[in-house]
């Protein structure tokens, strides 16, 4: 789990890294910066989850479930909420 969590978090930071230099002329709210905001959110909320996992059960190999779960959440969609 914290692998998970440092790899989203390493993800994170580059796509953040991507996002510097355009992102003070991205003018008009679209769907995809909304989408992009939700993302930070999402993964700064999951590396802190992965973290607290692994740190509440340090001795516990990851399960089939939460191997599962860490390699497919940066394709699952957000919630349309976070579009709005």
């Amino acid at each position: 789990m914290r692998e998970a969590g440092r790899r989203l978090q390493a993800d994170r930071q580059e796509l953040r890294g991507l996002l510097e230099q355009p992102e003070p002329h991205l003018k008009v709210p679209t769907p995809l910066r909304a989408a992009l905001a939700g993302h930070f959110r999402q993964s700064a909320d999951l590396t802190l989850a992965y973290d607290a996992m692994a740190g509440a059960c340090p001795d516990r190999e990851a399960t089939v479930a939460d191997a599962f779960a860490a390699r497919c959440i940066v394709h699952m969609p957000l919630p349309s909420t976070a579009l709005a």
